[in-house]
């Protein structure tokens, strides 16, 4: 080898059997210093927020799922409140028929009946604003499933709403029998308050009627 005079590197020659006389030029290898770029797939603050989001996510769902068995076992315990009072009176006027002359148990029987009166008013009145709620629901167009939806809710609301007036109406007559109180204003008193509760009660029953047959005429299939 020899050192080409301009410094660049060593030349060396060969004969090569078809080409003849060649040089090569060598150089000296030396420290390489490399730059590599690596692209990540994804970038690591995007991947923590993703997974932070899914962690949240995962929380709400469950707090949301709580949220809704509370309020299924409220409207359940609220349910079986309306039935367990309806079977609290059957026995009371099923009862009755052997302490007619027992003051005592007019006197606490009269109380208890008293409570379910006013108990069976509130719900009337819970369940006028809930079904209300259900029929002020405003929206241009409707799927099928969402008038079921809305239907079955307001099925469900008329029949508490039912029960509750039954209710009303079954201790009213027992208040009137336990206080044996017949006098005619009395008694026309009592009536009078079943029988508004109950036109009330059609008028909203009407109303929902008339809501759902609206609903049906705008239903996309339709």
């Amino acid at each position: 080898l020899s050192r080409f005079n301009d410094g660049t590197g060593m030349m060396g020659s060969r004969i090569h059997p078809v080409n003849g006389f060649e040089q090569i030029r060598f150089q000296e290898a030396g420290s390489q210093v490399v730059d590599v770029a690596t692209q990540l797939p994804y970038d690591p603050t995007t991947l923590l927020v993703a997974a932070a989001l899914m962690e949240i996510n995962k929380k709400l769902d469950a707090i949301q799922e709580t949220q809704q068995e509370m309020f299924e076992y409220i409207r359940q315990k609220d349910k079986a409140a309306l039935r367990g009072n309806l079977e609290t009176l059957a026995s009371i006027l099923d009862d009755y028929a052997f302490n007619w002359n027992n003051e005592t148990y007019k006197t606490n029987k009269h109380i208890q009946v008293q409570e379910i009166r006013q108990q069976a008013e509130q719900t009337i009145i819970q369940h006028r604003v809930q079904i209300m709620g259900h029929l002020e629901e405003k929206g241009f167009l409707h799927f099928d499933k969402d008038v079921n939806q809305r239907m079955a809710k307001l099925v469900d609301g008329l029949g508490e709403y039912r029960l509750s007036l039954h209710l009303y109406a079954f201790s009213s007559f027992l208040e009137v029998m336990l206080l044996e109180n017949f006098d005619a204003g009395y008694l026309e008193s009592v009536a009078s308050r079943i029988e508004e509760r109950s036109l009330a009660y059609r008028d909203m029953y009407s109303r929902c009627y008339d809501a759902l047959d609206g609903l049906a005429k705008t239903i996309l299939d339709t």
